[in-house]
């Protein structure tokens, strides 16, 4: 008991800290209401840190990275109470996914319906131990770049996806493009409370969060000219995942209020990532000149509350 106490006391003094300097928002210049957003900072150590914690704060979900590795405890993390009446702040170990040199902090926002307009988008705090045992906290400023994936978030709970526009070496330390920007950046939001939610490193403590539970395979399909229907045994909320070849850079495919345009990759997959809804089947709307033989596989994934017993 005694050490477990004092482990608790030592991650009070390197993490709460930095939590209590107050929010530093940053948001995308472009960005509408509606806009999926990436965000990322590289800090450099001489040495490995030793130990090092993510707390966020967002108007929105997200999900973080650090050096490429998803750190975000579970799927769709929330940002705001169901109401959007608080900000919620969550703090990641991430001292495992550390290393010497670089450090690449990135985060994937996405709003929230009914998808208000915000110039608080996120606020982070980066702190630790370094490698010569010295603490480290650092804020969200205006040296963090974000840029626009091509991803939106509707007001109807639904989401769109260009997939022509995704760069898939956003996450690395040595990522240049031009189409980064920088941050806007805002103070403290009036008016609004803060709520803590359980952190990774607090005493085992029950925690609700959203997980996948199951993945359904169709039981038959229909085809009626461009429209196919995949039907499952049964109703859930969550996803619908498209697994599709050879389709066209630009072909456009619509299930189930998903919006997706295609990429041209040999093989790609359409999936949401930051709504669910509930259905029974999945009706995709295939561009002319396709044909099903291109749907490599559908599969239901459902996404339900998940009460359980964490500590890390």
């Amino acid at each position: 008991m005694k050490l477990c106490t004092m482990w608790i006391t030592l991650l009070a003094t390197t993490v709460q800290p930095a939590l209590g300097w107050g929010l530093h928002w940053i948001a995308c210049p472009q960005a509408d209401s509606t806009s999926q957003v990436l965000f990322r900072h590289t800090y450099r150590f001489d040495r490995c840190p030793r130990k090092g914690h993510i707390s966020i704060a967002c108007n929105g979900r997200y999900v973080v990275y650090i050096n490429g590795y998803n750190v975000s405890a579970d799927v769709m993390e929330p940002g705001v109470t169901p109401l959007g009446t608080a900000t919620c702040i969550r703090t990641y170990d991430v001292g495992r996914y550390l290393q010497a040199d670089s450090n690449v902090v990135a985060v994937w926002y996405s709003p929230v319906s009914p998808c208000r307009p915000t110039d608080r988008q996120l606020a982070l705090t980066f702190s630790g131990i370094d490698g010569y045992a010295r603490p480290y906290a650092y804020h969200t400023d205006g040296d963090w770049l974000c840029r626009l994936p091509g991803f939106a978030t509707t007001p109807d709970g639904n989401e769109e996806q260009d997939a022509t526009l995704t760069d898939v070496t956003w996450l690395q330390p040595s990522q240049t493009s031009p189409a980064w920007l920088g941050v806007a950046t805002a103070d403290e939001q009036p008016g609004k409370t803060v709520s803590r939610q359980p952190e990774c490193y607090d005493l085992p403590l029950w925690h609700t969060v959203l997980r996948p539970v199951h993945i359904y395979n169709y039981q038959y399909f229909d085809v009626d000219g461009q429209k196919v229907t995949y039907r499952f045994a049964k109703a859930f909320n969550g996803w619908i995942r498209l697994t599709f070849r050879g389709m066209k850079a630009g072909a456009e495919v619509r299930v189930n209020g998903l919006r997706y345009i295609c990429s041209g990759e040999t093989d790609e997959q359409a999936c949401r990532r930051f709504t669910t809804t509930w259905q029974d089947k999945a009706e995709v709307v295939m561009p002319p000149g396709t044909t099903t033989e291109q749907i490599q596989n559908v599969e239901g994934i459902e996404i339900a509350p998940w009460p359980y017993r964490k500590w890390r």
